[in-house]
């Protein structure tokens, strides 16, 4: 899928909605804000990229909707979806009934998230098995059109492999089929650096085939590429636990206006490999005023004293002073 196939952002039902979500986690002397206050929504069908450096919060979120957060960390707010007012409250076992039916999650590290012992068809065969009991010939058939449904030619084969006989991609889609099934038409799916470890070539071709064997779902992407979440058709740009910029993905990373969103794409090795100076704050040593102020170039004395608040600016909202100049 190229950039021009993408297609337009035309939201129709809401699936979920994040209110004022903040997670935090408490230590001996304070807390510390790994979210901060998150509020938006996504509808369906449609894809939406977060996007930004590790340390960020993008991978919190994906864990707080998963609820595979420690017992230790509080979480703040409201997360409405599938005709729940707030998944947060439901009881334990009802909410895993909505994992791998109504939402799926397809996490980092592909090799390391598959059972060494086992092979391909074992690991798909529990899936389909949490959904319903069939008859054994029928679990090998689903098996091989789970295969099949994310690109692979020769299911049979690949079945009967073992994790460690496959590539990072080969992974990934492995995951996509133990994840979704055969017949699923899950309402989310969350997919966290699903690229990570993937080498080029198998990184086109993952994100493609996410976006259009499951484009009747909606999409959450979480990345730090931002070639890869040029993809999808809305995105928000994440830096030390609050959104920086948010709008449709074209536009932003065609003409990005806060200086993050520019650091990130100058950094990217198509864009020519120059990485934003300094690191980003520890969660429990915020800086006063802008987040992104030690590390900006266009930082005067209000950003150094004054949190800015988004504004809206050419479509998209933006958290910065400078923003409109």
């Amino acid at each position: 899928m190229s950039e021009k196939d993408v297609a337009p952002y035309e939201p129709s039902r809401e699936v979920i909605r994040f209110s004022k979500l903040r997670v935090l986690f408490p230590s001996k002397t304070h807390c510390v804000h790994a979210v901060d206050e998150v509020s938006f929504s996504l509808s369906a069908p449609s894809s939406f990229a977060l996007m930004g450096e590790s340390g960020s919060g993008k991978s919190v979120m994906a864990s707080t909707l998963l609820r595979l957060l420690p017992k230790e960390a509080i979480v703040e707010g409201r997360i409405s979806a599938f005709g729940f007012d707030n998944l947060l409250d439901l009881p334990i076992r009802r909410f895993h009934r909505l994992r791998g039916t109504r939402m799926v999650l397809i996490p980092q590290n592909p090799l390391g998230s598959l059972h060494p012992m086992f092979r391909i068809d074992t690991q798909v065969r529990q899936t389909l098995r949490v959904r319903g009991q069939l008859p054994k010939r029928q679990e090998e058939i689903q098996v091989n059109e789970a295969l099949l449904r994310v690109g692979f030619s020769d299911p049979k084969r690949i079945a009967r492999m073992f994790p460690h006989e496959l590539s990072g991609g080969m992974a990934q889609r492995v995951l996509l089929a133990v994840g979704v099934g055969v017949d699923s038409k899950p309402d989310l799916i969350i997919a966290d650096e699903p690229t990570k470890g993937v080498d080029a070539a198998d990184r086109e071709h993952l994100v493609a085939l996410l976006l259009e064997r499951f484009d009747q779902s909606t999409i959450l992407l979480i990345t730090h590429d931002p070639w890869i979440a040029k993809k999808c058709q809305q995105m928000a740009v994440m830096y030390a636990g609050e959104w920086v910029e948010t709008g449709e993905s074209r536009k932003i990373l065609d003409h990005p206006l806060h200086p993050y969103t520019q650091g990130l794409l100058a950094a990217h090795p198509r864009y020519g490999l120059h990485p934003i100076q300094g690191f980003m704050p520890e969660p429990s040593a915020l800086p006063t005023g802008c987040r992104f102020h030690p590390r900006c170039h266009r930082c005067d004395e209000r950003c150094r004293i004054e949190h800015p608040e988004p504004v809206s600016v050419d479509n998209r909202m933006v958290r910065c002073f400078h923003a409109s100049s």
